[in-house]
């Protein structure tokens, strides 16, 4: 059966979408038999709400969508195509994108928040801070893509796919089934940063106290991580450990404080930096995605821990 499609292009305000989209509409309830598919091509939605809106199927070619019409929260995209789209902090949350496509998008700052994404692919988007904050990315394949500091944390990532994606700075911390993700070895920044074997230097910074536990400021904590400590760095450079041995301990300029210096650390007051003493964590956790887990946290230069 031959289905018939219509493209669609040039400036689309909502009262055409409308009648666009009943054709449309009608076209997928019948499997084809009645209504138009609906192709936009090279066309710019002006003051088009999508949100809470049935769009299943629809392709998206070329289009440039004004900060109204960015809003998709809510809306049904099941099987839609979006390609060389541009959305200005694009709003996707708890929209159904179940095995839809974007592909060379630009989706900087968007917002996947608790969409359910399962089965969808990304290819050569460019995904720089976007969010997809405890979205179902279940079978979600990214190829190609800059994730730069984008944030899963809650996204259950579970056979998620990374092909050759620059992730650097995103955050993991508390996504879900990231034992069963998976990334080729294109993907940039998941190498370790500080060495897989063997003892090394690191520096932290602390918390300085007064002899009476009131705040007096900031010192940098010179640590040597040793042979057989746990130890990851996730998508960035700040480093962590389940166990390090205190060296000393530092002002910003560099300059030695007293061996007896009152030193805790920035989140936990009763965990104490005494010199010369081996400090643990018992709760490391071993996966290395996770940035923001449990463990000793540090840094591999002393410039970067003062600037943290």
């Amino acid at each position: 059966m031959k289905y018939r499609v219509k493209e669609y292009g040039g400036c689309i305000d909502q009262e055409m979408f409308d009648k666009i989209m009943s054709k449309h509409r009608k076209f997928a309830n019948t499997y084809g038999k009645e209504g138009e598919c609906a192709i936009f091509k090279k066309a710019y939605f002006k003051n088009v709400s999508f949100a809470r809106k049935k769009l299943v199927g629809v392709v998206f070619k070329y289009c440039v969508f004004d900060d109204y019409s960015n809003d998709f929260c809510g809306a049904n995209l099941e099987r839609s195509v979006f390609e060389k789209c541009v959305f200005c902090d694009g709003e996707f949350k708890k929209s159904c994108l179940e095995s839809t496509t974007f592909k060379t998008c630009m989706l900087m700052d968007a917002n996947f928040d608790k969409a359910n994404a399962e089965d969808c692919e990304f290819s050569y988007c460019q995904c720089v801070g976007a969010k997809f904050i405890n979205a179902n990315l279940v079978r979600s394949e990214f190829t190609l893509c800059g994730m730069q500091a984008a944030d899963f944390d809650g996204a259950d990532v579970e056979m998620a796919r990374f092909n050759s994606c620059c992730v650097t700075g995103c955050e993991f911390a508390t996504a879900l089934n990231m034992d069963k993700m998976s990334w080729n070895l294109g993907t940039t920044d998941l190498h370790s940063v500080c060495p897989k074997n063997g003892s090394f230097v690191g520096y932290k910074k602390a918390v300085l106290l007064d002899n009476r536990r009131i705040f007096e400021g900031h010192c940098i904590v010179k640590l040597e991580i040793p042979d057989d400590a746990k130890r990851s760095n996730a998508t960035t450079r700040k480093c962590r450990c389940d166990k390090a041995k205190v060296l000393g301990f530092y002002d910003y300029d560099g300059n030695e404080l007293p061996d007896s210096t009152l030193v805790v650390s920035m989140f936990d007051n009763d965990f104490e930096y005494k010199y010369g003493e081996i400090m643990e964590v018992d709760d490391f956790d071993d996966c290395a995605m996770k940035q923001c887990a449990a463990g000793i946290h540090f840094f591999m230069t002393f410039e970067e821990a003062v600037g943290y």
